[in-house]
């Protein structure tokens, strides 16, 4: 019993660190851009940040994947901080659209500490692109490929 508890835990594992890799090329950048993995800090340092991250991978291949990210984050007051970011991620004929918006409060105790608190919210989409009708492997009124081309 333990060992099918440990493989159901080993490949539920698995499932989800190869969800992650497609997006390790813009999450890598975490250590510059905190923001990303911790909405608190969010103009924790007072200051405004933005970046850009382009990733192509395997140019020579037809349908590579290519990966684009902007996010801005930075003060907006004594207390608040707010940030945006844009990613989208075209591998053939699919494309992952997000928006990410943020909210990051913080508050000195003393001169050396400060707390902070933040929140994030997103809005996915994503969809295949009109070409795929064109694929003669598509089966005409597939429901689920005609629902994902229109997003």
């Amino acid at each position: 019993m333990k060992k099918i508890v440990l493989l159901l835990l080993l490949s539920a594992f698995g499932l989800q660190l190869h969800a992650q890799l497609t997006e390790e090329a813009i999450f890598s950048h975490y250590v510059a851009n905190h923001a990303l993995i911790n909405p608190a800090a969010i103009g924790f340092n007072e200051n405004s940040q933005a970046f850009m991250n382009i990733r192509r991978g395997a140019q020579n291949f037809p349908g590579s994947p290519t990966s684009y990210a902007i996010s801005y984050n930075g003060a907006a007051g004594n207390v608040l901080g707010l940030g945006a970011s844009i990613f989208s991620e075209n591998i053939d004929l699919l494309t992952n659209f997000r928006f990410q918006g943020g909210v990051g409060l913080r508050f000195k105790v003393t001169e050396d500490i400060k707390v902070a608190g933040g929140l994030t919210v997103e809005i996915t989409q994503r969809r295949l692109s009109n070409s795929i009708l064109d694929n003669g492997f598509y089966d005409p009124g597939d429901q689920i490929v005609e629902t994902n081309v229109e997003g």
